[in-house]
């Protein structure tokens, strides 16, 4: 039996902005943007910036970490039926989640001109990574039964594991994804914004 019986959320942009304006600086830097870029075919320009988000390969706009006290008992039956020997182990878990796109799913159709106007179609927003802080999580407390008391190792792995499940829901429930959404059409204009084109960003819906 594991039971979480408190959290704290914290949730926020997990790009740092000095990050993002060197991110930046290199994409224009690459496209060599302005007015003789700008000059260039409708086809051409569809193909540079889908090349230029695909080197990306995953954009993280969202970050959410939650500590988590988690308490579980693990019981040493007789028989198979009767209880007899028990371990109990307190748990202090830190998780962190991220969320963002993955640009390597983009593909040539999502990228058009019309026009005037650039039009960026992106990936379903997704958590692209959870997991424990196994530097800052730790084991508050055991107890163990004096005689056959079961492998507190089990126990403690059962307990990172629903740890690390509470994580995901947490995140989930605190509004990531549409954080994260808000954050990416955002960002990925601000990458383009240079150009001399109206950038038009939109992101596919989750299913």
């Amino acid at each position: 039996m594991v039971k979480t019986i408190l959290f704290g959320i914290v949730i926020g942009m997990s790009m740092l902005s000095i990050g993002y304006l060197l991110l930046r600086g290199n994409v224009l830097s690459r496209m060599s943007l302005g007015k003789a870029f700008t000059q260039q075919t409708e086809i051409q320009l569809p193909v540079q910036v889908l090349r230029e988000l695909q080197n990306m390969q995953e954009m993280h706009t969202a970050a959410f970490s939650i500590q988590t006290v988690v308490t579980g008992e693990k019981r040493r039956k007789v028989l198979w039926f009767v209880p007899f020997g028990r371990t109990r182990m307190l748990y202090i878990a830190v998780g962190e989640v991220r969320a963002g796109i993955d640009l390597k799913m983009l593909s040539p159709g999502d990228i058009q001109v019309r026009y005037n106007t650039l039009h960026i179609q992106l990936p379903v927003v997704q958590l692209l990574d959870f997991k424990l802080d196994v530097e800052q999580s730790r084991i508050y407390d055991v107890r163990r039964s004096l005689f056959l008391a079961p492998d507190s190792s089990l126990l403690h792995q059962d307990i990172q594991r629903q740890a690390l499940e509470q994580t995901r829901e947490a995140a989930l429930k605190s509004g990531i994804l549409a954080t994260a959404e808000q954050n990416v059409v955002r960002m990925v204009k601000g990458l383009f914004s240079d150009l001399e084109y109206t950038v038009e960003v939109e992101v596919q819906p989750a299913t």
